[in-house]
């Protein structure tokens, strides 16, 4: 059966009625004024929830912090009464020590005494000035090459110790004394300069003569420290271009315009050239003169290339000698290279210049860098080394002798990288005796060991030939950096070394706080350091410890499973007992879980024997001050990888 759908009948009162237009957009509004509501309504119930959420937060946060404050109050207060109760054992080590110091400095002043020297004692102001008046006041008395280099190498001397003890002063933070130092030093270093310059004057003076004699005016002189050669051109363009000084084993390769001019050339040649090193350091980060830091130090000592006007030649009437009085009678004149004709201009004539050939032995005691040595020259504007103008370099290692050409006739010297033994690889500390101590040290070339004792220390090995007059020699820890550095063995790097590096130093206090703290503990402890002691960053330091039973039996720290990892930061130091030199990663833990204490006496009291502590309470003053200063002027925690 079918059925059909009828359409509605028009006007049939149950059909739908059509809206009208006004209709369907009042029921569009009304509709979207619900959704809005509801958005509304929505959005309120959100930001309401996200309210009380903040505020949940900050009220849990609020707790943390109070928390976090109360924690570390009751942590401060008892790491105060840590120290409080330490207090009475370290002024008695510091009244000892201060006794014990005392001491050595009377014994090393009588030994002075009846050692009968004639040089000043750096430390004492009034005998340096007073030696320096006695050398001023007496300008014309040793005015040889020989008696002035002599004369020069025992004021280098009193500048040695002078540096040392500038370098200590800093490190103890005395400003005034480094201050006075600097500047006893260079009064010292002008007065050996101006000594060596009048020496030189009557040289130039006298040559007249020995060129009317033999042709020829030469002269060398040498003394421990130092050899000098002095040519004077009186022939004006001699036959021979090359001259050599077998006295002092120096050859000179004139350039024509040298050979053409009535000049004199002085070659001087130094172990050590401490002055210029002072000036090469990185004391003066703070003014922002990052433009001195370079990467190039001198090894060892320098030479010296000076052209110098000759004095107008005397007169002989009726069998007098007549000489002019000029200041080259008492003094000499530097002249630029290239010469410069008056009214010239010496920056166009720089490029063409002809280079001067020079060829020297080495001092025994400079250790060059690898087989490829680099020759530089000093920029005294600049206050640094430049290699520009110095070409040909060559290098016989079995006889120590050094070829170059140069156009910088000024002071040279070989240069090294002064990067090249840092980072440190590791280092240990290991005590052989209750009041001794051997420091081995692993760089990327070098494994140097320094035997540490009561107030000294001594140079074990490499036992290289530059380095042998170092060997078994008791000296302070500074003493001894400094003159492995003259030899290019840097080892006592500045923070400037640092920033070259690209590397973050540890911050002062938690660096100069650790060394002191852990340097008792080299009497019964292997002290060594860690790879995780840059993961903290600059506010802490990590440091490993190995007790020692048996001095002449100690167990490797390197594969003792008894070593204690500490975690050092200023306000004290903490056991990290899940963290060793195996671990996959970096890892202090919770706050909570780590306890700080003021001293590692106290967070290794439990952790070691009692003889063991015993020997750090009881540990020989003096030696434990060695170890500290010797670990803070290399910097080991610092430059270590």
């Amino acid at each position: 059966m079918n059925f059909a759908v009828q359409p509605p009948k028009k006007n049939d009162p149950n059909s739908p009625k059509k809206k009208s237009k006004k209709e369907r957009e009042a029921e569009k509004k009304a509709e979207q004024e619900r959704l809005a509501e509801e958005e509304r309504l929505a959005e309120i119930e959100r930001l309401r929830l996200e309210e009380e959420e903040r505020q949940r937060k900050a009220e849990e946060d609020l707790l943390a912090r109070e928390a976090e404050a109360a924690r570390l109050a009751v942590e401060a207060e008892r790491i105060g009464k840590e120290r409080e109760g330490l207090e009475g054992l370290w002024k008695r080590r510091e009244h000892n020590l201060e006794t014990l110091e005392r001491k050595a400095r009377e014994v090393a002043e009588w030994e002075r005494y009846l050692a009968c020297s004639s040089l000043p004692d750096p430390r004492k102001e009034a005998e340096v000035n007073e030696y320096i008046a006695e050398i001023s006041k007496h300008p014309d008395e040793e005015t040889d090459l020989q008696s002035a280099l002599r004369s020069c190498g025992e004021i280098e001397k009193v500048i040695a110790d002078a540096e040392i003890c500038q370098l200590e002063a800093r490190e103890r933070g005395e400003d005034g004394h480094v201050a006075r130092y600097e500047s006893d030093i260079s009064r010292l270093r002008g007065l050996g300069s101006a000594r060596l310059d009048r020496a030189t004057s009557e040289s130039l003076q006298s040559s007249y003569a020995e060129f009317a004699a033999s042709g020829e005016a030469t002269c060398t002189a040498s003394s421990d420290s130092s050899k000098l050669a002095i040519w004077v051109n009186h022939a004006r363009n001699p036959r021979a271009r090359t001259f050599d000084f077998p006295a002092v084993g120096f050859t000179m390769e004139l350039p024509k315009p040298l050979a053409l001019a009535n000049v004199a050339v002085r070659l001087l040649q130094k172990e050590a050239d401490p002055g210029l090193r002072s000036r090469n350091e990185f004391s003066n980060l703070a003014s922002n003169r990052i433009a001195f830091c370079t990467r190039d130090a001198f090894d060892g000592g320098t030479f010296s290339i000076d052209v110098l006007a000759v004095p107008p030649a005397p007169k002989q009437v009726k069998g007098w000698t007549l000489k002019h009085v000029t200041p080259l009678s008492t003094s000499v004149s530097r002249l630029p290279y290239p010469l410069v004709t008056p009214g010239g201009d010496m920056s166009g004539t720089m490029a063409t210049a002809p280079p001067m050939g020079v060829s020297l032995v080495l001092a025994h005691n400079v250790v060059p860098s690898g087989t490829a040595v680099q020759v530089g020259w000093w920029d005294q504007e600049e206050q640094c080394w430049q290699t520009d103008g110095v070409s040909e370099v060559s290098y016989d290692g079995a006889t120590r002798r050094l070829s170059f050409q140069t156009t910088k006739l000024k002071t040279l010297a070989v240069l090294q990288d002064r990067l090249r033994l840092f980072p440190y690889q590791s280092w240990t500390v290991r005590p052989t005796s209750e009041a001794s101590a051997v420091l081995t040290l692993q760089t990327a070339s070098l494994v140097v060991e320094i035997e540490i004792g009561d107030g000294t220390c001594r140079w074990v090995s490499p036992n290289l030939p530059e380095v042998s007059d170092l060997v078994g020699v008791a000296m302070r820890p500074r003493e001894l950096l400094c003159r492995a550095s003259r030899r290019g063995i840097h080892l006592a790097p500045e923070d400037g070394e640092a920033l070259l590096m690209g590397r973050e130093v540890k911050d002062p206090l938690v660096e100069s706080s650790l060394c002191a703290d852990m340097a008792p503990f080299a009497v019964a402890c292997t002290l060594g350091s860690s790879r995780w002691n840059s993961a903290p960053g600059p506010q802490a330091c990590v440091l490993r410890l190995l007790e020692v039973n048996e001095y002449k039996f100690p167990f490797n720290i390197d594969k003792s499973q008894d070593v204690r990892t500490i975690l050092h930061r200023a306000k004290g130091n903490a056991l990290l007992t899940d963290l060793d030199e195996r671990s996959p990663e970096f890892r202090e833990g919770p706050p909570s879980e780590v306890e700080y204490h003021a001293s590692l006496l106290v967070t290794l009291r439990s952790h070691l024997s009692e003889d063991a502590v015993r020997r750090v309470e009881k540990g020989a003053p003096l030696f434990t001050k060695t170890v500290e200063r010797l670990c803070t002027a290399m910097r080991l925690l610092s430059f270590a990888q």
